[in-house]
């Protein structure tokens, strides 16, 4: 486990995709499983939305066809919000999303929509 990857047991069944989530000694990537053209591709760790930073996290659940959830905790939010403020393009995304938000808050729930055509 200390030099490669591994299976964690945390995978969601999706209508046209499975998501599975793995873990490296320096990060918890995942994989998507595509059910049309039956490969595997590999997470790049790279989003250009601030919003996709969360995306590292275990999903709870499947959401409709091919939406997952994923809870964080407000305490994670803040430790990496200022980080979030490198493109000045999502400002107004990343205000409305801290604006009432104390650590103290319930877990925020994101829902990402993964895109089929890989």
């Amino acid at each position: 486990m200390s030099k490669y990857f591994y299976f964690r047991g945390d995978f969601i069944e999706l209508k046209d995709l499975t998501y599975v989530n793995i873990a490296t000694p320096s990060a918890y990537p995942f994989v998507i499983y595509s059910h049309k053209t039956k490969k595997t591709y590999l997470n790049t760790a790279n989003g250009s939305h601030p919003f996709y930073s969360f995306f590292s996290y275990t999903p709870l659940v499947k959401y409709e066809d091919n939406t997952i959830v994923m809870s964080v905790q407000p305490y994670v939010m803040f430790a990496i919000k200022q980080g979030m403020y490198k493109d000045e393009r999502f400002k107004k995304e990343i205000d409305a999303l801290y604006e009432n938000l104390t650590e103290d808050s319930n877990p925020v729930l994101f829902f990402y929509h993964l895109k089929t055509n890989l």
